[in-house]
């Protein structure tokens, strides 16, 4: 929790003292913490859902990039495959019949789709 909202808690905590001057709706004036304590509560408890957001936030943000690198590193795999077959289209295949040719293009694709390099 960040300090400044340890120092709001401990000024809560504390009532009695006199924290700063505020007047009421009905025009009086008040000095002690106990009069702002909803107010205060509020604050504690906003602030509080607010920390407990930015740590699902981050964990969000990890995992995104988790994501995000597993999906690159696909990628390479698919376009290295698609490389492959087209190497195999230019040149390579020559002597390879159509039935052979697509069986190995199938192979390289299946690779690249179980991950394998």
């Amino acid at each position: 929790m960040s300090e400044k909202l340890e120092v709001i808690k401990d000024i809560l905590n504390s009532p009695g003292h006199v924290f700063f001057g505020s007047i009421s709706d009905e025009g009086e004036v008040s000095q002690d913490v106990a009069d702002a304590e909803p107010y205060f509560k509020w604050l504690v408890s906003r602030v509080e859902e607010l920390e407990n957001e930015i740590e699902n936030l981050k964990s969000d943000y990890k995992n995104a990039n988790h994501f995000q690198n597993l999906f690159e590193q696909q990628n390479k795999r698919y376009k290295q495959a698609l490389e492959e077959i087209e190497n195999d289209i230019n040149g390579n295949a020559e002597g390879l019949d159509a039935e052979s040719y697509l069986k190995e293009a199938k192979e390289i694709a299946h690779e690249a789709l179980e991950g394998s390099e």
